[in-house]
């Protein structure tokens, strides 16, 4: 009897401290699941497959050269955002200059706060509250790019990318763009055609994931910039359609590829985001599948080892034991 009473208590102090956890959960069921997908980003751009870019469509690379049948699909417009005011460093402007030199053949539109405000309420009047209730500039500017390419298609380009070839052999791509750290895609370079498909499926999802993470960087990040397409992108029921560029032009900070030169402004970069980018780079450096397969590898031979030596040295004082019973008997 005394054994049950402990045992029916043993269950109810489980419970009392399971109870608060499984309060929490219920209450942020919508910020837990919005984390989950958050996270599963990194679980599907490590070990799933992703639509590279390459030979295999007959793309040319190195050359830059699509495929001689290609036909061009997406309209030949340049898009750049420039909101809050934001003053153009020499840098940018420079960099801005490169790509209107090998593009001079495009239309170039320059979006500004006045002009993006009329285009949300214009094409988006369900979701402009949602707009301007947007704590930070970048968060408006990250998802005034996704509307304007869903809209019109296009090219979009980040002020601070530096552009070293022509893109028109791109146009023939309905979405196209480069990896980013620690994983996933980059919003800095985005090709796409008007009404895409993902990108419906990426404005749809707007509201769910626009949530306060306590720093501003991560809230920028999940709601509205590289994590959040990404995440996108990881969720996309047709996630073979959008392409990706190989790993030799990712974009993340300052970074140097064969197509462009990113600069790595990070104008919007507030106290967070150093350590943030520490962090990342820790998750960049812990999800190369050689790394997880080597950890693993050595985990299973340390408790293969251990439990070696433990069975010998049970062997050896078994041994013992039996010895001194032997001697015992002789005596």
């Amino acid at each position: 009897m005394f054994g049950i009473t402990l045992h029916r208590s043993a269950h109810t102090k489980l419970a009392l401290l399971l109870l608060p956890g499984f309060v929490l959960l219920v209450l942020f069921r919508r910020r837990t699941y919005i984390a989950a997908c958050l996270a599963y980003t990194y679980f599907a751009f490590t070990f799933l497959h992703t639509s590279i870019i390459g030979k295999d469509d007959g793309f040319d690379l190195p050359g830059i050269k699509a495929p001689v049948d290609a036909l061009e699909i997406v309209p030949r417009i340049l898009h750049q955002v420039r909101l809050g005011g934001l003053p153009m460093r020499p840098k940018w402007t420079k960099a801005r200059q490169s790509c209107l030199d090998l593009h001079g053949n495009w239309t170039i539109k320059m979006w500004e706060d006045d002009a993006a405000d009329t285009f949300v309420l214009s094409n988006y009047p369900d979701l402009f509250d949602m707009y301007r209730g947007y704590g930070q500039e970048i968060q408006r500017s990250n998802v005034i790019r996704y509307l304007i390419l869903y809209k019109e298609g296009g090219v979009y380009l980040d002020l601070d990318v530096k552009c070293k070839v022509p893109l028109d052999p791109f146009l023939t791509q309905s979405w196209l763009s480069p990896p980013g750290v620690p994983a996933g895609i980059n919003n800095a370079f985005l090709t796409s055609t008007p009404g895409n498909p993902f990108l419906s499926f990426v404005i749809e999802r707007l509201r769910d994931y626009d949530l306060y993470w306590i720093s501003p960087y991560a809230t920028n990040m999940f709601s509205a910039g590289c994590h959040f397409i990404s995440t996108m992108h990881a969720l996309y029921p047709e996630r073979h359609l959008p392409k990706v560029l190989p790993k030799e032009y990712k974009l993340g900070g300052l970074s140097f590829t064969p197509m462009f030169d990113h600069l790595g402004a990070g104008s919007w970069h507030r106290w967070d985001a150093a350590a943030i980018k520490v962090i990342g780079k820790v998750v960049e450096w812990i999800l190369a599948p050689w790394k997880i397969i080597l950890t693993i590898v050595c985990s299973v031979g340390f408790v293969v080892r251990r439990k070696a030596r433990n069975s010998q040295a049970d062997d050896k004082e078994n041994g013992g034991r039996g010895s001194l019973e032997t001697r015992a008997k002789d005596a």
